[in-house]
């Protein structure tokens, strides 16, 4: 079963994070992914490509190292904030009336907080997988 309090708490961190394109700066959002799996077992890779931006690899090990992996993607950075007054602060990760408000909460922190989540969760199921499942970011191809 989901930790809800766990995935709420991690979505709302990721959010709290000014990662609006452009500049971008993945490097704080894909070092908060990290430390969240990890401290789930999880294995991670970030790869800094320039000054705040970074390409991350999250992977849950599977049995068969020679199956095809299950890969998920996401970005994490978000638009740019706009001209127009916010109800709620675009930052805060406030939650009212059951619903968190914030820049990436739809698109698409709440995705990417999903699936690292679903990842963690077969983790702690100790429900291995034949292939190995990874979350991947890449938001520029390495040289």
């Amino acid at each position: 079963m989901v930790n809800q309090e766990r995935a709420i708490h991690f979505l709302r961190k990721l959010i709290s994070i000014k990662s609006v394109n452009p500049p971008g700066n993945e490097f704080a959002v894909a070092n908060a992914i990290s430390e969240h799996a990890s401290k789930a077992g999880l294995s991670t890779e970030i790869k800094a490509f320039s000054k705040g931006r970074a390409n991350i690899v999250v992977r849950l090990k599977g049995r068969n190292p020679k199956k095809p992996s299950l890969i998920f993607s996401g970005h994490l950075d978000t638009v740019p904030v706009g001209d127009n007054l916010w109800k709620y602060h675009p930052f805060s990760a406030e939650i009212v009336d059951e619903k968190m408000y914030g820049r990436g909460a739809c698109d698409m922190k709440s995705g990417v907080a999903a699936l690292i989540e679903a990842m963690i969760l077969l983790k702690e199921r100790n429900d291995m997988l034949e292939h190995d499942v990874v979350f991947c970011w890449n938001g520029r191809r390495g040289s």
